[in-house]
């Protein structure tokens, strides 16, 4: 599904929304803009919205460059210099709630009108539905997930893709959390942030958890467009019901900087044109070639859905003589964009670099405990 036209005359997102310099001061030249959640928007409410109608027929947010876009050659393209910056993952101990659903089960199809990516000119890659679906409650399966939202303007409910990110910050594309625009008159948060991880196919076995903060960066805010050089955003999670932080429950994947550029990883999401969103998909692939304004892409068959997903180096369970010093699952970068034309398979992402340490560590300090 392509992004929907937003009208610029209705009313604004209830909600305090402030633009935060990097040294807490509003100007014109903030990195980020920033919303606490409203008072209406407790854990409470947002899942009461959620109702089984509504997490079924949430559609994908799936941006796409403009019809002139071109991939450039990876060899042809300079690679970001700068000192990388690494944050370790952590374990959660959470056992999965078992019989927890959302909504009854679907059947396992292709969404109508989307075909799968077939041409592999965009580079080569190995795409596969997560199995058993028993995994997918597994660590480090288990740090991934699917994130709803709602839009307060045009009414339409909405889903990407996110990741754990810290004890309490979910990780997802800018475009997830917020509507990007060159016009002041309409830019705004979405609201009724959901986060579901280890969703699978109506089974929530870690529960559900609302949002208390959301942070995206100025350059997604003030543009809205692809390929976008930072489009990616945190939310902070409230903590359940037995006051227990997300990042406790599921652990959580560390962060890597400037390592897209040159690289194999592993993307995974919820894209809707496999298994319907339904089930999480997996595609290991390396660096394809770049999208320009920070962004680099990789092949993929994954589509709209997806976007948000994380970008993950060394995925997966560390292995006994492993020689590594360092642990791995680190998220690079987060689902931005997807081809023009529905039948080249590939997916681009803005390459973590300082604006995502500068949110990431602004998102830590909004509350004792975040990371």
């Amino acid at each position: 599904m392509t992004r929907q036209l937003r009208s610029s005359i209705l009313p604004v997102a209830t909600g305090l929304v402030a633009l935060i310099a990097a040294a807490g001061m509003a100007n014109a030249q903030s990195p980020f803009v920033a919303q606490a959640a409203p008072s209406n928007q407790t854990a409470a409410s947002v899942a009461a919205y959620w109702t089984p109608e509504r997490l079924m027929n949430a559609k994908p947010m799936e941006l796409r460059p403009s019809a002139s876009f071109a991939p450039k050659s990876a060899d042809a393209m300079a690679v970001p210099t700068g000192q990388q910056v690494t944050t370790d993952p952590a374990h959660g101990d959470g056992e999965p709630m078992h019989g927890n659903r959302v909504h009854p089960p679907r059947e396992l199809a292709d969404e109508e009108g989307v075909t799968p990516a077939a041409n592999m000119s965009n580079g080569l890659f190995t795409e596969s539905r997560i199995s058993p679906t028993a995994t997918i409650n597994a660590s480090p399966f288990r740090r991934i997930g699917k994130f709803f939202f709602h839009d307060p303007r045009t009414g339409g409910d909405f889903v990407c893709s996110a990741s754990a990110q810290s004890y309490r910050l979910i990780l997802t594309a800018g475009h997830c959390v917020y509507h990007g625009s060159t016009n002041s008159a309409d830019r705004y948060f979405y609201s009724n942030f959901l986060y579901i991880p280890s969703y699978n196919n109506g089974s929530a076995p870690y529960g559900q958890w609302g949002w208390a903060y959301a942070i995206t960066t100025s350059d997604w805010a003030n543009s809205g467009a692809v390929p976008n050089a930072h489009d990616f955003a945190l939310v902070e999670a409230t903590d359940n019901a037995s006051a227990q932080r997300l990042g406790n429950v599921t652990g959580y994947l560390g962060s890597r900087t400037l390592s897209i550029s040159s690289n194999h990883l592993t993307l995974l999401g919820y894209p809707c044109n496999l298994d319907s969103c339904n089930i999480m998909q997996r595609t290991d692939a390396q660096t394809f070639g770049s999208g320009g304004n920070n962004t680099w892409i990789y092949g993929s068959s994954m589509r709209g859905g997806a976007s948000g997903g994380p970008w993950v180096q060394d995925f997966g369970v560390k292995p006994a003589g492993d020689p590594t010093t360092s642990g791995g699952n680190w998220a690079t970068a987060a689902t931005s964009y997807g081809p023009v034309s529905t039948t080249v398979g590939y997916l681009g992402a803005s390459q973590f670099d300082s604006t995502f340490t500068s949110i990431r560590t602004t998102a830590c300090g909004h509350k004792v405990g975040n990371c």
